[in-house]
């Protein structure tokens, strides 16, 4: 359920996220360079949220290889 007091641009990072790493139907490569840094660092910082269901664990992708 999204947050009604986020603004709009934090609900697109989110849904990017969420296409991008989690659901898979866009890539990364896909957004300009500086945007395409902030979903990774999102996704990096957000990995409890989306992974809540396991162990505490972000899946490694090419994307995000640089975390490592």
């Amino acid at each position: 359920m999204p947050n009604p007091r986020q603004d709009d641009d934090r609900k697109q990072l989110d849904q990017d996220v969420r296409d991008v790493f989690v659901l898979g139907v866009k890539k990364a490569s896909d957004f300009p360079e500086p945007y395409r840094q902030l979903l990774i660092d999102a996704y990096r910082f957000s990995a409890v949220r989306f992974n809540s269901s396991e162990e505490v664990h972000v899946p490694r992708t090419p994307d995000t290889l640089d975390i490592v």
